[in-house]
Order: structure tokens, then C-alpha cells, then sequence
């Protein structure tokens, strides 16, 4: 299921056409990417935002890491059509992470640590939303990511702030020390600087 609009993310992305994708790809060593090849693949896949995603990815922050790159345009495809056709990072934590709270903020319910049950919203993806949803995904993998994440969670429903936090749990330690934390947020007894403070403990940054 799409938590992001295909078209949305291509226009936010704003880059070359299929065949001049296809041309840098090749030059920046991401084989296999065949943009050119969409329409002859319905179902599939889409190599068109992914060769769009790893393009911006690299324009616009050019002194990335490989695999973050990899793994955020990857992911991208995956929330815009619902196929991953990147790169073998599933395993990548960081990756799991961002989807989870993409999830979260689209109205799912994220899946705990090592767990299968997920829930994913039934509604259509608009504008708005994957615009908000890729200016989070540039600052959690290539800015300050804890900024990133409290920068998302502004202005939407304390629950959905809470499931959000609590998707960023990598074992099940964690998980629950963030449900007491959201758990004490919901029930207004502390304010979201408690959420901030679990958020940075996890992802071990600080603030700027």
C-alpha cells in the first residue's frame, strides 16, 4: 500500500526525465536502474522515482553515505508504490525506523520490536502529506534527525505523536521505556520536551 503520492514525489524531486536519469545512473555507479523501463513493468517497481530519488539524494547532499543514499531512495520507492526495488537494505535499522514512523504519521500502527503485526491506513496519499513526509525522510538521513522527528510530530494528534516515538524502538528495552514516556505524555503528565529527551536518547544526538 502507497503512504506517499507517486506523483507527488516525483514533482518534489524535480528531476531530469527517464532517459537522462537512465544516462546518470549509469555514470554514478547505481546499476541496475532502469528508469527508461516503467511502462514496461506496470506493477512493478518503479525504477523512474527511484533513479529520481537517488538523484536528488545526491544533489542535494552530496557528501552523504553510500548507503544512506541507497537506503533512502529505496525506501522512498517502497512508500510511493508500494514495491521495493532498491539496493538490499532492509535490514538497515535506520531504514526500519523512518518507515515506521512514516507509518505512524500516516495513521498506521507500527510493528513492535521483532514483531509481524502492522496496521496501514486505507486512505489515498495527498500532496501535502508526501511533501511533509520527504522533507522528514531529508532531515532523518541526512540532517539532525532527532529535529527531524520532532519537527514532524508538531501539529498532529497526540496519538499519533506517541505511536510515531515509539516506532523509533530497536529492541523491545527501548520500546518499553517509550511507552512509559508517551504513556506519561498522553495523560499531560509532562510536556513534548519528555519526548525530545527520549527521542535524542535513542538516536544519541543532540540538539543544534
Amino acid at each position: 500500500m502507497e503512504l506517499i503520492n507517486k506523483k507527488a514525489t516525483l514533482d518534489y524531486f524535480g528531476a531530469p526525465g527517464p532517459e537522462e536519469l537512465e544516462n546518470w545512473c549509469k555514470e554514478n555507479f547505481f546499476g541496475g536502474v532502469f528508469p527508461t523501463q516503467d511502462d514496461q513493468h506496470e506493477g512493478m517497481p518503479s525504477d523512474h522515482v527511484l533513479a529520481a530519488a537517488l538523484w536528488h539524494a545526491r544533489a542535494k547532499f552530496p557528501n552523504a553515505e553510500t548507503l544512506d543514499i541507497c537506503s533512502y531512495a529505496g525506501l522512498v520507492t517502497y512508500l510511493a508504490t508500494g514495491w521495493y526495488g532498491g539496493f538490499g537494505t532492509d535490514q538497515y535499522q535506520k531504514e526500519r525506523q523512518a518507515e515506521h514512523i512514516v507509518l505512524s504519521l500516516a495513521g498506521g500502527i507500527a510493528p513492535e520490536p521483532d514483531g509481524m503485526f502492522a496496521f496501514a491506513p486505507e486512505k489515498e496519499p495527498d500532496a501535502d502529506f508526501t511533501k511533509k513526509i520527504l522533507k522528514f525522510l531529508d532531515g532523518f538521513y541526512f540532517g539532525d534527525a532527532e529535529n527531524a522527528v520532532m519537527k514532524a510530530v508538531e501539529d498532529v494528534d497526540p496519538i499519533i505523536t506517541a505511536r510515531a516515538i515509539l516506532a523509533l524502538a530497536r529492541n523491545r528495552a527501548e520500546y518499553e521505556n517509550l511507552v512509559r514516556v508517551a504513556d506519561r505524555f498522553l495523560k499531560k503528565k509532562t510536556n513534548i520536551s519528555s519526548l525530545r529527551q527520549a527521542v535524542r536518547k535513542v538516536l544519541g544526538t543532540t540538539s543544534k
